[in-house]
């Protein structure tokens, strides 16, 4: 019987507790943006903001030929976790902006990468080692919101480590030329649209709810004591 009540009281604890594993969505706005360029397409990016995101949005592009057309520009977006917390599980990241122009052809995907971020973006996040999460093409999309899917496994990674998540969009071919609405537009008297965000659903950590450990304790006790009435009555 003892054993009855003792399975019987971790049984509903592990029900109250399992109540908690709701999935829950939140919608996390950037930051911080910049546009990262290389001038000379030589692989070194030495301006920060050079195209203003005030004034050019996130520009990505890649011009391979001779002459003025040769240089490279990323955008990067840093996005603040304070949102999710360590021990949560992600279930879905979904990457939505608004393309605010495009001259890129078919066939010509802008690469979004993902690293840990530091909450302050330099030149070096330009180069800075980061995972494919996924492609879009601003011809698809055409002048609308896009909403594309990402691996969540970066992310993942990052929750109870770092801050923040850092988002990087770069040409995967040798041409590219796009932008997006940046964070210092969004929401303008101009009537640009929302801003570029993360929407990601996830399972935060189990936590005890009291109730769940008062049961566990009753219960227990109520096991011992029916245990210790039986050995003074078979005494």
């Amino acid at each position: 019987m003892r054993k009855f009540l003792l399975a019987t009281a971790l049984l509903a604890a592990s029900s109250l507790m399992a109540g908690q594993a709701r999935a829950n969505f939140v919608q996390i706005v950037g930051a911080s943006d910049a546009n990262l360029e290389d001038p000379g397409l030589t692989g070194n990016f030495t301006t920060i903001n050079g195209l203003s995101p005030t004034a050019y949005g996130l520009v990505i592009s890649r011009f391979a030929n001779a002459g003025a057309a040769t240089g490279e520009s990323r955008s990067v977006i840093e996005f603040n976790l304070a949102g999710l917390g360590a021990g949560a599980t992600v279930q879905s990241l979904t990457f939505n902006f608004q393309v605010a122009s495009f001259v890129t052809p078919a066939a010509s995907p802008i690469g979004i990468y993902g690293y840990a971020g530091s909450g302050t973006i330099g030149l070096a996040d330009a180069t800075t080692a980061a995972t494919l999460l996924g492609t879009y093409e601003p011809a698809s999309i055409g002048l609308n919101p896009g909403s594309i899917t990402l691996s969540t496994a970066t992310l993942q990674s990052l929750l109870g480590s770092s801050s923040f998540l850092a988002i990087r969009l770069q040409a995967t071919t040798a041409y590219a030329n796009t932008s997006l609405d940046s964070l210092e537009q969004s929401g303008s008297s101009a009537g640009f649209s929302p801003p570029v965000s993360l929407a990601v659903n996830f399972t935060p950590a189990l936590v005890p709810e009291p109730s769940s450990l008062v049961l566990m304790g009753g219960m227990a006790s109520l096991g011992l004591a029916f245990a210790s009435f039986r050995r003074r009555a078979t005494a």
